[in-house]
C-alpha cells in the first residue's frame, strides 16, 4: 500500500507531456468504462493525447500540476479561467447563472494509486493556485454517472449547482456542475 509520503506534487513541465498523456488516456478507458460508449473508448489515441497536452503545455497558459511516484507521473491537474465547452449543450439562461471565475479542466489519477489522498492533495494545491490567480468561486464539471467523481467533488465541498447536456463522441451525456466558493 503507498503513502502519501510516497508522492510528489509539482509543476507539469513540458518533458511530462507523454506522462500525462499516458495517464490521460488510461484513466478515459478504465474511469469512463460503461459510462462512455465502449466503441469512442476503443478509439481515443495515446497520439491524440500527446498532441492535446503539447499544445497545452506549450502555451504556457493556466494552472497544470502533476503527481508523481517514485518519479514517474501518475495523475495531472488542470485548471484556470471558467469557459464555455463547445460540446456543453448550455442555455444562455444556464451560462449567465454561471458566474464562477476559475474552472478544473481535469483531475486524473491512474487507478492504481486513487484512494490514498492524492487526489485531494492535488485538489488542495489547485485551489491554492486558483485562489492566488482571482479564480474563485470555481467550478469543476463530471459527468453524472462518473459516480467516483462526484463523490470525490461533494467531499471536497462542491455544491451541485448545475445539469447540463454534454456530446462525447456523437452521443449525449449528463454532466454536473460542483461550485466551490475558496
Amino acid at each position: 500500500m503507498h503513502t502519501l509520503s510516497d508522492y510528489e506534487i509539482r509543476e507539469a513541465r513540458k518533458t511530462d507531456a507523454e506522462d500525462i498523456a499516458y495517464v490521460h488516456l488510461t484513466t478515459w478507458k478504465t474511469n469512463y468504462k460503461g459510462i462512455i460508449a465502449q466503441a469512442y473508448l476503443d478509439n481515443l489515441s495515446l497520439k491524440d493525447r500527446l498532441d492535446l497536452r503539447q499544445k497545452i503545455l506549450d502555451n504556457n497558459a493556466g494552472i497544470h500540476l502533476v503527481a508523481t511516484f517514485k518519479n514517474k507521473v501518475i495523475a495531472f491537474y488542470d485548471a484556470d479561467h471558467f469557459r464555455f465547452h463547445e460540446n456543453q449543450r448550455i442555455s444562455s439562461d444556464q451560462l449567465k447563472r454561471r458566474n464562477e471565475k476559475g474552472e478544473i479542466y481535469a483531475i486524473y489519477i491512474l487507478q492504481e494509486h486513487q484512494h490514498v489522498g492524492i487526489g485531494s492533495d492535488l485538489f488542495q494545491v489547485g485551489r491554492n493556485r486558483l485562489k492566488e490567480k482571482g479564480l474563485i468561486p470555481f467550478v469543476a464539471w463530471v459527468l453524472k454517472e462518473n459516480h467516483l467523481a462526484t463523490s470525490f467533488y461533494e467531499k471536497m465541498g462542491g455544491k451541485l449547482v448545475d445539469e447540463v447536456k454534454v456530446i462525447i463522441g456523437g452521443s449525449e451525456y449528463l454532466e454536473l456542475a460542483y461550485r466551490f466558493e475558496g
